[in-house]
């Protein structure tokens, strides 16, 4: 007799998990071949009943390493907020591949998860919040962050606009001179414009600035 083709394989069951109500295992006979978000199972179209052959198997598997690798980068953000470039690195290293990492990118950044301009405002307020800091070091905290030159750029922009550079170093020069006491004028020169230069102004601003710092001139002009 003749061989009888066997049956082809279809999807026997999408079952919500007790652990996790949004998301389901999907089984192909009494095999369950996989677990996905119902959203995502919604997004394939996948339901009961429906013929499971090699296209279906290999858009499952490519749906699967996109939701495996969307949860680890949603993990690691809530942990810490994270740049776009800094979760691509983190799941190039985790070894998902480029599609993969592209994909989980544009899907965070869709939902709001990663957003670099409201990130680069939020450190530019971490950096400024309880005294003022110059261009060098703001600059410094964002590409800490792996954020893009050009909005690394726009926000070291915007934050010498919203300010004055000089006056904000002069009023921390003055603020610490005042803690200094007596020492030699020289001695209170050279550690204002190491912390100015620590606060991430430049030595044309640092050296305008300790020009108008009256406990300094004074001390100067008597030395």
């Amino acid at each position: 007799m003749p061989p009888q083709d066997q049956p082809a394989a279809t999807i026997t069951s999408i079952t919500p998990m007790v652990r996790d109500p949004s998301r389901a295992v999907i089984k192909v006979g009494k095999r369950a071949v996989g677990t996905l978000s119902l959203d995502m199972i919604k997004e394939l179209g996948l339901v009961v009943d429906q013929v499971f052959d090699e296209q279906a198997e290999s858009q499952l598997a490519q749906a699967m390493d996109f939701d495996r690798a969307l949860i680890q980068a949603v993990r690691r953000i809530k942990k810490r907020p994270m740049s776009k470039a800094q979760v691509h690195l983190r799941l190039r290293d985790l070894g998902y591949d480029e599609v993969t990492a592209q994909c989980v990118m544009d899907r965070l950044i869709e939902t709001g998860l990663i957003d670099d301009d409201t990130l680069g405002q939020s450190i530019l307020h971490q950096t400024t919040r309880s005294r003022p800091a110059g261009p060098n070091l703001i600059r410094q905290k964002l590409e800490h962050q792996s954020l893009a030159p050009d909005t690394v750029d726009q926000i070291v922009e915007q934050s010498q606009l919203e300010s004055d550079p000089v006056e904000d170093a002069r009023q921390l020069a003055q603020q610490r001179a005042d803690t200094m006491g007596q020492v030699k004028p020289v001695t209170k020169m050279r550690r204002l414009w190491g912390y100015l230069t620590r606060r991430g102004y430049d030595q044309e601003t640092i050296q305008t600035a300790l020009s108008d710092v009256p406990d300094i001139q004074e001390q100067e002009e008597s030395s």
